[in-house]
């Protein structure tokens, strides 16, 4: 995409959303707006993500960053949707971590763990 000259990304994941921002991240963009729709009983988030300085994003590496699991802009979100959507979250980390344990894969259930961790705080944070 540098090669390109595209500086603007508009993106509306149909799947898991953390792999995306753990990517944009990794490869220099920065998430500048984010939306959470809901449709039907499903949540849906559009965000926008700009070119930024990779090591202004490098730091932001981990998959259990908040700004990777949750999103930078919509962290601070506290609407019924978002609660709804961290929920979801919750499930699919759970059911993760259980998966990895039965299969031997130690290090890839400690790192679902630690994202549920991150996910139980924030949803503790919305009134």
């Amino acid at each position: 995409l540098e090669g390109l000259g595209i500086e603007r990304l508009v993106l509306q994941p149909t799947g898991a959303v953390a792999p995306l921002r753990y990517a944009l991240f990794q490869h220099g963009w920065e998430i500048e707006r984010e939306v959470l729709t809901s449709d039907g009983g499903w949540a849906h988030i559009i965000m926008s993500a700009i070119r930024s300085n990779p090591a202004r994003t490098a730091s932001r590496v981990e998959e259990w960053d908040e700004d990777v699991l949750l999103g930078p802009v919509l962290k601070d979100d506290t609407s019924e949707v978002y609660s709804h959507w961290i929920r979801h979250q919750i499930r699919h980390y759970t059911a993760r971590a259980k998966g990895c344990e039965i299969q031997g894969l130690e290090d890839d259930a400690l790192s679902a763990k630690k994202c549920l961790g991150v996910l139980a705080t924030a949803l503790a944070r919305i009134p």
